[in-house]
C-alpha cells in the first residue's frame, strides 16, 4: 500500500472512458472514482473542472485520444491543478499494457500519480509495477485456462471408457 498521509488536501483528476468491451458506462465509472474519495482516501477531493473522458475508439495508443492528451497538457500546467488521476480500472487507459505504464510514466514526469479504484493499485507505489505484472500475469493465466477448459473437457469425455450395463 502507498501511504499518503500528509495533511494537505490531494487533489484528483478522473478519467473515464466507453466501449463496448467496457462493463461500466462513463457515468459509473465516474460515480465510482467520486466515490472512492468519499469513501476511502482521506483528504482527497476532485479537482475543478478535471473529468476527462473518451468516447468509444478503435485508436489504440493515449496520444491519439483526445481525453487522455488533454488530461496530460492539464498535468503539464503550473501550478499542477491535481496530485493523482482516478480511473476505475487499469484497461481504460489503454488496449495494451505497455501503453499503459507509458502513460503512467509519462503523468509521473509532472509529479502525477494514478490511482486504480477497482484493485486500490497507487503507481507511485514502489511495488506498482511489480503489482501490476503480477496482476496482469494472473489475468493472462485466466483467460488461457478459460480458453483450454472446453478442450480437456472434450479429450476427457473422448478418452472415457463406455459403460455398458447388462
Amino acid at each position: 500500500m502507498n501511504d499518503i498521509s500528509n495533511t494537505s488536501t490531494i487533489r484528483a483528476a478522473i478519467y473515464t472512458r466507453s466501449g463496448a468491451d467496457y462493463k461500466f458506462s462513463r457515468s459509473d465509472q465516474e460515480q465510482a472514482c467520486r466515490a472512492a474519495v468519499t469513501n476511502d482516501l482521506q483528504n482527497w477531493a476532485i479537482a475543478d473542472d478535471c473529468v476527462f473522458s473518451d468516447g468509444q475508439s478503435g485508436k489504440s495508443a493515449w496520444k491519439s485520444s483526445e481525453g487522455l492528451e488533454a488530461l496530460l497538457q492539464k498535468a503539464k500546467e503550473i501550478p499542477r491543478p491535481f496530485d493523482y488521476v482516478l480511473v476505475e480500472a487499469d484497461y481504460l487507459l489503454a488496449r495494451s499494457d505497455s501503453e499503459i505504464v507509458k502513460f503512467v510514466d509519462a503523468l509521473a514526469q509532472y509529479g502525477v500519480g494514478v490511482y486504480f479504484v477497482s484493485t486500490k493499485m497507487y503507481s507511485t507505489d514502489p511495488v506498482f509495477r511489480l503489482l501490476f505484472n503480477i496482476k496482469k500475469a494472473m489475468e493472462e493465466h485466466y483467460i488461457s485456462s478459460l480458453r483450454q477448459k472446453p478442450r480437456s473437457r472434450k479429450r476427457a469425455t473422448a478418452q472415457r471408457p463406455e459403460s455398458r450395463c447388462h
